[in-house]
This record gives C-alpha cells, structure tokens and sequence, in this order.
C-alpha cells in the first residue's frame, strides 16, 4: 500500500508511520516546553519537593556558618538557621499546594506570578 507523493516518488508504509511518530513526538515536546507532563503531576511534585529541601538544607548552611563566623554564639545561630529552613520550606509549600488544588493549566501560570511577586 504505497502512495505517489508530490514529487513523482514513492512513500511506503514505513514513512507514513514515521511521519506520524514525528506529529506525536512534537506533541509530547510542546508539553514538555511549558511544563506539562504526560506523568501528571507526580514527577513535578517531586521535582518541587527535591528543590525546597535540598536548596532550604544548603542556603540555611550557609547562614549558620555565617552567623558563627561573625560571633553570635551556637544558640543563636542554630536559631536563625532553623527559622531560616522552616520559613523557607513554609513558602515551598505554597508551590506545592498550588500544584495540588490547580489543574496544571492553571497551576503554570498561577505559580509563576506567585514566584514574581
């Protein structure tokens, strides 16, 4: 079952199946460019989760070593550090109940101008 294509040549069964992989993989590359996972949500709920650990663990490090090299004494400086991570991690969670309550259509968006602002 082949067909003539515009340019007097002939297309089997195998370019049509490629051609229509190629419409499909572009589909699944436009959500991908905004955002949008076939998955669902689960892999950017984890990706959220990974960001607002690891980044709160190392930006609260740094304020503790910070707080200690500038005298403040131990007690002081796991007390800001602690602050720190919780307010931060408090925060994150925003983006993650954003995710969680919105379709994902809406969630892009909404989240982007809650980063903004």
């Amino acid at each position: 079952m082949c067909c003539q294509t515009s340019a007097g040549g002939i297309r089997g069964p195998e370019e049509l199946h490629l051609r229509q992989f190629s419409r499909d993989s572009h589909r699944r590359e436009s959500h991908c460019r905004v955002g949008f996972s076939p998955a669902g949500k689960g892999p950017i709920l984890a990706g959220l989760l990974t960001i607002a650990v690891a980044d709160n663990i190392s930006d609260s490090l740094g304020i503790h070593l910070y707080k200690e090299s500038e005298g403040y004494g131990q007690r002081l400086s796991l007390l800001s550090t602690t602050l720190n991570f919780l307010s931060r991690l408090l925060i994150s969670c925003t983006f993650i109940a954003i995710v969680l309550v919105l379709p994902m259509a809406h969630a892009l968006y909404v989240g982007l101008v809650w980063g903004c602002c």
